[in-house]
């Protein structure tokens, strides 16, 4: 069987049954969970996944996601282990990869601290792992520099990431800046006078020890959560090919219906009342930020894309998929910047005095029709593209993202700091409250997208 186009019904398990029966990854069980959220992850761009696991399996997860990453999805990863130790000033050039650099050796563990919140890291993660793949369209985005050895440093596509929960603060903040600023500078002497940077852009995955909490300011940055039994999936056998099974421009060409992909304001008010009585529920502790709020609708319509069952217009096709020349010089990249010895050079597309294009910049969501007209191969019935009525987001869709998005954004409040806990009683009604403040936050969650 081929590839399923978009729109196709049951998209994912198509493109499930596509992978599980390709002859290159024979012999390898692909989790559909974990697959799943890293597409879904993938599609949106906008915030990166938290994978939440037993200790003693982080380092099996680790290498199960980065088998997906490059065997499936072909990108560029690169791992970094962040130690409580780890001093911020190392992390910019760390976070940068090198396709002839070798593998750090792994620093002496620090005694175990008391706190509960701060375990232990997990002794079968790795210092830095490095996997590479040869050079993508990605690396337009991208100012070549390289390290003192001569050796080309790029931006990975994926950033794998563990031990941030065992991170000290400083370097906390400092790998959440970049993630902010989403630009890496390292000095270019020792006097620190001259400064490369990098646009650092990539999709961050998380594989974290389940039960521990950090701040909510380090959450922020990870709009999506899946805890995961290591006993669930499986390592990729050792002799895959690097090369992936999807064809790279698969994924871009799916993002790119994300803006057309509409969504009633009924649904758009449901999903502001949800997200209301997540943040102002008495039981629990969120991290409902305006990043976050921002980016939940994106996931939504990613849902209603992955779940298939609507029509493109016949004249419709996939602007990178039509050609592989496209991927070089793909028309709706708007901005190109290239920075060099803190220097910014931006190349502005499709800005200028069109008028037909303002709306667009602003961000106002387009028509399927004007889908059809600007991607079509011209020649079709105009009124016909009129009459489409393209394909919008449900409540079913929010249902799919709900736990994904909010779960490891939420933690349940201590018994004493509920919202008016003092007004519901003291010390004598503790029986009554007990069974209460067991139920978990997913059963809380559920209650809310059930009662809403």
């Amino acid at each position: 069987m081929g590839l399923p186009a978009p729109g196709s019904p049951t998209f994912t398990p198509l493109l499930l049954d596509y992978l599980q029966t390709h002859p290159r990854l024979q012999g390898w069980s692909i989790d559909p969970s974990l697959f799943s959220v890293i597409l879904l992850t993938l599609l949106v761009k906008k915030g990166g996944l938290v994978v939440d696991v037993e200790q003693d399996g982080i380092g099996k997860v680790r290498g199960v996601v980065d088998g997906i990453i490059r065997h499936i999805f072909g990108l560029r990863t690169h791992h970094i282990d962040l130690e409580s130790f780890a001093s911020p000033s190392e992390i910019p050039l760390r976070l940068l990869t090198s396709p002839h650099s070798t593998p750090t050796p792994t620093p002496p563990k620090l005694p175990s601290r008391p706190s509960s919140s701060l375990r232990n890291p997990s002794s079968l993660r790795k210092s830095h792992v490095d996997s590479t793949r040869p050079s993508s369209d990605n690396d337009r985005y991208h100012h070549r520099q390289h390290d003192k050895e001569g050796n080309e440093l790029r931006c990975p596509d994926v950033l794998l990431v563990s031990g941030l929960e065992d991170a000290s603060s400083p370097a906390r903040i400092k790998l959440c800046d970049i993630l902010t600023k989403r630009r890496v500078e390292i000095p270019h002497d020792t006097d620190g006078d001259q400064v490369r940077k990098w646009v650092f852009e990539p999709t961050v995955i998380w594989v974290r020890e389940e039960g521990t909490e950090v701040p909510s300011w380090v959450t922020d940055h990870f709009m999506c959560g899946l805890n995961i039994s290591p006993d669930d999936v499986d390592l990729p056998p050792s002799d895959l090919s690097e090369k992936g099974v999807l064809p790279s421009p698969y994924i871009p060409s799916l993002t790119t219906l994300l803006p057309y992909t509409h969504m009633h304001p009924p649904l758009s008010i449901h999903i502001s009342n949800l997200l209301s009585a997540v943040s102002s529920h008495p039981s629990l502790r969120s991290a409902m930020t305006q990043r976050a709020v921002r980016a939940f609708p994106d996931y939504v319509r990613a849902h209603r894309i992955l779940q298939g069952d609507f029509e493109l217009p016949e004249s419709f096709i996939l602007p990178s998929l039509s050609s592989s020349s496209t991927q070089t010089g793909n028309s709706s990249d708007k901005q190109q910047t290239i920075l060099t010895n803190g220097k910014t050079t931006a190349y502005q597309r499709g800005v200028g005095g069109d008028i037909d294009t303002w709306a667009d910049l602003a961000g106002e969501e387009p028509s399927v029709s004007a889908l059809g007209l600007v991607h079509g191969g011209g020649g079709e019935d105009e009124q016909a593209k009129e009459n489409l009525e393209g394909w919008y987001a449900t409540p079913t869709n929010v249902e799919g993202v709900w736990g994904v998005c909010l779960t490891h954004r939420v933690r349940r409040r201590e018994e004493r700091e509920e919202v008016m806990w003092l007004m519901k009683g003291g010390a004598g009604d503790g029986q009554q409250r007990e069974g209460r403040t067991g139920r978990d936050v997913g059963r809380i969650l559920d209650d809310i997208i059930a009662m809403v």
